[in-house]
């Protein structure tokens, strides 16, 4: 019997008999693969059934999840969720839906309390989701990049990815016993073939050397292999991988076949190394300079398993984010110092950085999807995501010509924050800097640029609904000229330097500890 249901205001829904029909919900679609081992996700084609991550919602008392179906077929699909008090079976809640062909993302809550066993299936037997203990342990996100294209200069070497390794690092914010990998073929017009996936411990920054000691498989279903359809993406089985916060983790890869529109996030800031043939355990690729990029294939976020009491924060941006200007193998953007800061102190050091930043992106477009079109899978869609740092906007102000664009801007933040919000995130909103003596900043239209840009800092100040307001304008802002940044954090007069970076770094892990009353370190 349903009881007390709970419609989230995006979705449209109406009860036929005693099924729970779904209505359509725009995103983006993707696939859910998992492990099939108990208390984990069951491996699903991508033609079936796609579960969104089931969140327990304690102030609500509700597990909150989504579910999609973008097959030619209606389908119909059972929620049972086990109620336990002191680990004793209680009573069973069970939920018949039906999910029109053609469903996109559908959000829904049922009552569900800390120790709660969720569990998803079909009319056929197939298990989208086994007994999912809700409240203990779940997966955090602690490594992610956001998607785009990669062309001309951040294409892969030659002879390309087909056939042949290319080993990428990532450095994970928190640790963890158990990690999976996320894999995108978003921009893809035809599948990709990973045929071998391994990790292992880099052993030097600089350099294409792993720790053989650590090299481990990465499995799909039980299978060394997987192809990965056209604009979709795939999630490892869980790994028994120990990750501890802030080591260096080799990603190498062995390709099969590859679309010719590669799916990357070219603002890696940091060395992979490319070899012919499958190399994936070697201990070294060699240090080509001719086959190395600064930008991850493929290769779209680490999750790890974690206590509850884990959390993420997703920080959502452009360059500046992205960290533009910083030096390879260094980890100087101001997520990096934000991290770093979080790890010194044992209140915060539970909290992963999700880094979210694509260099040249704006709101209504540049380089990548545009930012209001990525929120959701980039933000709202990232696993223990709790706290959201939003610093957005200087690329549309850097092409203005008309001030119509203030209204416009402040539109799409007061709708992402508000989906914010609606996952139970807060946010911290952050004001735009200077950037007078940059390009941007033009003889014709830089002081209508600079008319929008304090337009908006004041809106963000003033105005918006953001939990927290961090105000880097006014931190970075040169008190003899005001429409400029302080030349000691400046790269270019748009991008902070290293300095500035991590000015970033501490200003918003101030923020952080006041707004949350963390013990101050």
């Amino acid at each position: 019997m349903y009881k007390d249901r709970k419609i989230r205001k995006r979705l449209i829904a109406f009860f036929c008999t005693a099924a729970l029909m779904c209505s359509v919900c725009s995103a983006v679609a993707y696939s859910y693969f998992s492990s099939a081992e108990e208390g984990g996700d069951h491996y699903q084609d991508a033609s079936s059934i796609q579960l969104g991550e089931p969140v327990l919602n304690k102030a609500e008392d509700e597990v909150e999840f989504s579910l999609e179906n973008l097959t030619d077929a209606d389908k119909d699909v059972v929620v049972q969720i086990d109620h336990y008090k002191d680990q004793a079976f209680v009573n069973r809640d069970e939920y018949k839906l039906t999910l029109p062909s053609g469903t996109e993302q559908t959000n829904l809550s049922l009552p569900a309390q800390p120790g709660s066993r969720f569990t998803l299936a079909d009319s056929t037997g197939s298990v989208y989701k086994d007994k999912k203990e809700l409240g203990t342990y779940d997966w955090v996100g602690t490594w992610a990049s956001s998607q785009l294209e990669a062309v001309n200069e951040n294409a892969p070497p030659k002879p390309g990815l087909s056939g042949n390794t290319f080993r990428q690092f990532i450095r994970p914010s928190t640790g963890g016993e158990k990690i999976r990998l996320k894999f995108s073929n978003k921009v893809g017009k035809t599948p990709v073939e990973l045929k071998s996936v391994h990790i292992a411990n880099q052993v030097n920054a600089a350099r294409s050397d792993i720790d053989p000691a650590t090299d481990t498989v990465v499995t799909f279903n039980g299978s060394e292999s997987v192809s990965i359809p056209a604009g979709d993406m795939v999630v490892s089985d869980p790994i028994d991988y120990k990750v501890d916060p802030l080591q260096l983790i080799a990603v190498s890869t062995h390709f099969g076949e590859v679309p010719a529109n590669i799916t990357s996030h070219t603002g890696a800031r940091c060395n992979n190394h490319f070899a012919e043939g499958n190399r994936v355990s070697d201990e070294s690729l060699g240090n080509d300079l001719n086959r190395r990029r600064v930008s991850w294939y493929f290769l779209e976020g680490m999750d790890v398993m974690s206590p509850e009491r884990n959390e993420a924060v997703v920080c959502f941006g452009d360059s500046i984010t992205d960290g533009y200007g910083t030096n390879p193998n260094k980890y100087q953007r101001w997520t990096d110092a934000f991290a770093e800061k979080l790890l010194e102190n044992e209140s915060t050091s539970h909290l992963s950085v999700l880094n979210q930043g694509i260099g040249g992106n704006s709101i209504f477009g540049g380089l990548g999807q545009a930012a209001k079109d990525r929120f959701d899978h980039d933000v709202l869609e990232q696993p223990g995501a709790k706290y959201l740092v939003m610093l957005m906007g200087i690329n549309d102000i850097g092409y203005a010509t008309d001030e119509s664009l203030t209204a416009r801007m402040i539109e799409q933040y007061e709708i992402m924050i508000d989906k914010a919000h609606e996952k139970g995130m807060k946010v911290y909103m952050c004001t735009i800097l200077p950037f007078k003596g940059n390009n941007y900043y033009s003889d014709n239209e830089g002081p209508l640029r600079e008319k929008i840009r304090l337009a908006v800092n004041e809106w963000i100040l003033t105005k918006s609904e953001a939990d927290e307001v961090i105000d880097l304008s006014a931190a970075f802002t040169d008190p003899e000229d005001p429409e400029k940044m302080i030349e000691e954090f400046s790269n270019d007069w748009l991008h902070p330097n290293a300095a500035g970076y991590r000015e970033i770094g501490r200003i918003v892990y101030e923020a952080m500890m006041k707004g949350e009353g963390f013990d101050a370190k």
